[in-house]
C-alpha cells in the first residue's frame, strides 16, 4: 500500500517544484514584473518545497498514527499473552492478556 506518488528526495520535491512555478510563474493575479527575477523565482521555488514537504510529513504522519492504531489493536487485545523483554530479561512492556494471567493491574 505504498503510495509512489511521494517525492523520493528533496532532488524530487525542488524538480517539481521548479516545474510548477514555470507553468504559473506570477502566482494568482500578480502581473509584476519582478517576480521574473532569479533571487524572486528562487524563493517562489523554495517556497513551493516547503509546501510539498508539508504535505508530505502530514500524510507520513496519518500513516504513522494508522500503524500505531494497527499495533495496538493487535498487541493489547490480542488473546494471547505478550510480554516485551529488554535484554536483562525484565518486562518492559505486556499487554492486556499477560496482565491479567500474570495477575496484575494495566490501564489501556
Amino acid at each position: 500500500m505504498k503510495d509512489n506518488s511521494s517525492p523520493n528526495g528533496p532532488e524530487d520535491i525542488r524538480t517539481r517544484a521548479e516545474e510548477s512555478l514555470k507553468s504559473d510563474p506570477y502566482g494568482p493575479g500578480d502581473t509584476g514584473t519582478e517576480r521574473q527575477t532569479p533571487l524572486f523565482m528562487n524563493c517562489g521555488c523554495i517556497r513551493l518545497e516547503l509546501e510539498m514537504q508539508n504535505e508530505e510529513l502530514r500524510r507520513v504522519q496519518n500513516d504513522l498514527e494508522i500503524s500505531r492504531s494497527r499495533y495496538a489493536d493487535l498487541y493489547d487485545f490480542s488473546p494471547v499473552g505478550y510480554l516485551t523483554l529488554d535484554k536483562r530479561g525484565q518486562i518492559v512492556d505486556l499487554n492486556l492478556t499477560a496482565a491479567k494471567l500474570i495477575g496484575i493491574e494495566r490501564d489501556v
